[in-house]
Parts: C-alpha cells; structure tokens; sequence
C-alpha cells in the first residue's frame, strides 16, 4: 500500500510517495519546479538528486529539472515571434546562451496525490501569468509521475496555451540516472539516432550526422557526453539502456507528433550520474524552428517519458 508523508529539504517543504513493501518511493518538491529529489524502485536509488539547499537554490546542473518554455540552448538569448524580438537573461555564461528556460525554480502546486495498493499518482501544477517580458504569454504547466503495477515509474508534462496568440514552446526533462558510485563502469545502449552538430557556442551547425557508437551495449568508460540527438527511430518509443552486473534501468520516452524525438544525453563532471533529457525540440529551436510547437490559443501539447529497474 502507498503511503504519503511530508518533510523538509532547508526551508523547503518536501513530500514523499512510498511503498514499504515493494521497495518504492518518490520525493518531490513542488516549491522548487516541482524537483524530483529520489527515486527508489525495488530498493534500488536510480535518480541523482540535489545533496545540500545550497545546490538545489543554485540549480547546480539543472537536476531533475523541468525545461520549459524551451529545453537546452537559446543562442544569445534571443529569438523572434509574430514579428516581434524578445531576450531572455544569458545563464550560460561559457556559451553566452541562454539555457532551459525559466520553469526550474517556479513554486508548483500539489494539484492531488492519489494512492492505492500497487499505483500511485501525483499531480503538480503552475499558472503562468505571462509576467515575463522575455516570454509574455500565459499558460497551464501540469506535471504528473506516477507508480504503476509493474514497478515502472512514469512522468508527463503538460502545457496548455492560455494566451490569445499562437506561442513557441519546447518541452524537456533533465533527470539524473544513477547505478553505484560512477558511471564509468556502466554500459549503456541507445536508440537509433543522429548526432547534432554544434559549434563552439553548443549552438546546432544544421548538420546531422549518424552515431552507431553505442548502438550496442558498450561500457561508458571515459567517454564524454554533452550531446544532442535526434532520434530517427519509427517507433511509438524509443528506449536507453543503462545496466551494471546486477541491474538494468530501461528509460523510454515518447515518439510521435509534438513528443520527445530528441534526445540531450549528459555526464556531470564527477562522473556519479547520467543525465538523460528528453526533450520535444532541437537546440535553439526558437530561432531553427526544428522540433518547435506553436501553440494556438486554448491549445495543448503533452508528453511522457519513464522507467524501470530490471534485475540482468
């Protein structure tokens, strides 16, 4: 049976979803975007989490953090819509871009949690009122993860436009795998992809070219990863593999019209944790338009994404 409790992460009020018996659990903290700070499937921790307040406040390397109105790289901070130029703040400063839009640090609502003996479901949402003059249009931001039956943990974004224009909006996710101490010793399998090309700016060339580098399973060892794919699979999801010699995390993310068909794979510095991001657009899809909903007025757009833990 899922319970749920509250408790405190510093000045923030947390809450955590759990199943004793199963070896599950999720906590999340709504007043900080809706951050997921663990989760725990069959006993085994698989999401990197923020380790002190202080790195949560700065948002050291975006954990667990929702990306919207866009996900990843703006160049420069600006783009053009209906004719009109917009700025946004440079937060990248080693790339001079902005990056991950502004939905990381907003104070979400716990909408509802519902639990039963083998599901449960939270639901989060933000109300944006368009207060922003780099991004003045107002819309719904609704965030859902949910326990299923088969130990599998999901999470679904949504963003519904309440302005009375047509608005740019990408979607992403900047979650954070872990299996043990490093993932050197991992090996990980992706879907059929592309790489995007960037140049010094991490900003995409327009070239895309083939990666079959790990196509099959293949250990991470020092392999550096900051790197946009376009996934160019035909499938209704396109999966990631991670497995050490005891367990195997299966991460998926939905394909299709307005879903997640790219993909930003990460490694922190440290080297504890990969970051798997899905995310609805390319880099810079403000200005390149690759990937990019525009949304007309009372128009929505949502997408899913999760995983599992596998016994090898």
């Amino acid at each position: 049976m899922y319970e749920y409790e509250k408790g405190e992460f510093g000045e923030f009020e947390s809450f955590r979803v759990f199943d004793r018996e199963k070896g599950n659990s999720v906590t999340v903290i709504a007043e900080h975007g809706g951050h997921l700070q663990e989760v725990t499937i069959g006993g085994v921790s698989v999401v990197d989490g923020f380790k002190t307040v202080e790195e949560m406040v700065a948002n050291y390397k975006s954990k667990s953090a929702v990306l919207y109105p866009f996900p990843n790289r703006l160049k420069n901070g600006q783009y053009e819509h209906g004719g009109v130029s917009y700025q946004f703040p440079i937060n990248s400063a080693s790339t001079g871009n902005a990056i991950h839009g502004f939905g990381r640090k907003v104070e979400m609502t716990l909408h509802s949690v519902e639990l039963g003996d083998d599901e449960a479901d939270i639901h989060l949402r933000y109300e944006y009122t368009g207060d922003n003059p780099a991004y003045p249009f107002a819309f719904a931001f609704s965030l859902s993860f949910y326990f299923r039956k088969n130990g599998t943990f999901d999470a679904s974004f949504g963003l519904h436009n309440f302005s009375n224009v047509d608005i740019p909006v990408g979607l992403g996710w900047h979650p954070y795998f872990k299996l043990g101490n490093t993932v050197d010793d991992l090996q990980m399998q992706l879907p059929k992809v592309e790489r995007i090309e960037v140049d010094e700016f991490m900003i995409p060339t327009g070239v895309k070219t083939p990666y079959t580098d790990f196509q099959e399973f293949k250990t991470i060892g020092d392999t550096a990863f900051d790197t946009g794919f376009s996934i160019v699979e035909e499938t209704p999801r396109a999966t990631v593999l991670l497995k050490n010699d005891q367990h195997q995390i299966r991460y998926w993310q939905e394909l299709g019209e307005g879903k997640f068909n790219f993909l930003q794979v990460y490694i922190l510095p440290s080297r504890e944790s990969i970051a798997l991001e899905p995310m609805t657009c390319n880099i810079d899809a403000f200005n390149n338009k690759e990937g990019l909903l525009v949304l007309k007025p009372g128009q929505g757009v949502m997408g899913r994404c999760g995983f599992m833990v596998e016994t090898v």
